[in-house]
């Protein structure tokens, strides 16, 4: 088996279980957010039906289902219940989907050099920043009372291309710094913290850029601000969660597997040095055995 995919195998396991652990952080601290949200928005609705000309003439709401059936309509969509999106629905899609997370972290670092641990906290705060921590700032995620179903795929796309923009940053970021700090050619090196400074001050300028070049959330805010807050700031602290904890699960486990195999090697070395102490002594023992008598 090769490497990416022995790592890729072992970060799913992780990532398992790390997904599982996100869904009980959202499960206790988030879903009473969106319950509340909810309900917000379930209000709106009844005010707004209370108030629409159908609800004046009950009969012939009543005589619109019929209507579709004999037009042939297909019947409303099936919906998930509450119960189940909070539970099983919870659960089982942060799980899968730590696991997915994971195998790709898993894969790229079974692939790269340096220390196991600070490698997969190198990766994980990468994927953290470019994923959730920079879309966060821009696009926001906000509770189900607030956005317009019409504008999702707007959303989605812009917020794709934002994800896309932070990887390149900060691949960009850190080429830029291993290039001024270790250059041979034409160009000096430049010291460690001067190479440093450019490519945090590169970094900030890509930022700012970002921010202000993409267009924003075109959707009102209707709900009241100490809700929207909290949800945010408990969908950063949960993507934080999961991504901290696969950087301490695959960096962790690496790390263990790396020094074991350290050891083995280290004893199979002693071994041998002592095998062939051995040997030596038991050459030099049968070369050195009292001479006979001379015999004139």
């Amino acid at each position: 088996m090769s490497r990416s995919r022995s790592g890729a195998l072992r970060g799913a396991l992780v990532g398992l279980f790390c997904g599982l652990v996100a869904a009980g952080f959202f499960w206790a601290v988030g879903e009473p957010h969106i319950d509340k949200a909810i309900e917000i928005e379930e209000a709106r609705s009844a005010g707004a039906g209370d108030q629409s000309p159908g609800a004046t003439h009950a009969h012939g709401a009543e005589e619109a289902p019929e209507a579709a059936d004999e037009a042939g309509d297909e019947p409303a969509a099936w919906t998930v219940s509450r119960s189940t999106q909070r539970s099983v629905g919870l659960f089982s899609a942060l799980g899968l989907g730590g696991a997915a997370l994971g195998a790709l972290v898993g894969a790229v670092h079974a692939t790269t050099g340096g220390h196991p641990f600070y490698r997969a906290v190198r990766i994980c705060a990468t994927g953290f920043f470019a994923v959730h921590l920079l879309p966060w700032f821009k696009y926001p995620p906000n509770p189900p009372a607030v956005g317009d179903p019409d504008t999702i795929a707007y959303r989605q796309t812009w917020y794709a291309l934002l994800v896309v923009a932070g990887l390149l940053l900060v691949l960009a970021v850190g080429r830029l710094r291993r290039m001024l700090k270790a250059d041979p050619g034409s160009v000096r090196p430049m010291q460690g913290w001067r190479a440093d400074l450019a490519a945090g001050l590169a970094f900030a300028a890509g930022l700012v850029v970002l921010l202000v070049a993409f267009p924003p959330n075109p959707d009102p805010i209707e709900v009241p601000a100490k809700l929207i807050w909290d949800f945010r700031v408990v969908s950063l602290a949960g993507n934080a969660l999961l991504w901290s904890a696969l950087a301490v699960g695959i960096g962790g486990l690496a790390a263990v597997r790396e020094e074991r195999a350290t050891s083995i090697e280290r004893l199979e070395v002693v071994e041998e040095g002592a095998g062939a102490k051995r040997a030596a002594g038991k050459a030099g023992s049968g070369s050195a055995h009292p001479a006979g008598p001379t015999i004139f």
